[in-house]
């Protein structure tokens, strides 16, 4: 049995132990993680809860709101 292998999308060696195997490819660590943490758009949802949590607790905003303001 090797004692590494390729990454099928970035063609590194890795050892057997730090293999990982996802959608039938196997990949190094730092491909595994790429492959699962994809750019998603927004979960309207999830945005619509927020906003009703929020305002049914009576929260108007954050201070990231006023940092925000005095940056520009």
């Amino acid at each position: 049995m090797p004692e590494s292998m390729r990454c099928q999308s970035c063609s590194k060696d890795v050892s057997v132990e730090e293999v990982f195997i996802s959608g039938g490819q196997t990949l190094c660590e730092d491909c595994y993680i790429d492959s699962g943490h994809r750019i998603r758009s927004c979960d309207p949802w999830a945005e619509r809860s927020k906003r009703i949590f929020r305002e049914s607790r009576g929260l108007e905003g954050t201070e990231d709101d006023r940092i925000y303001v005095v940056l520009w």
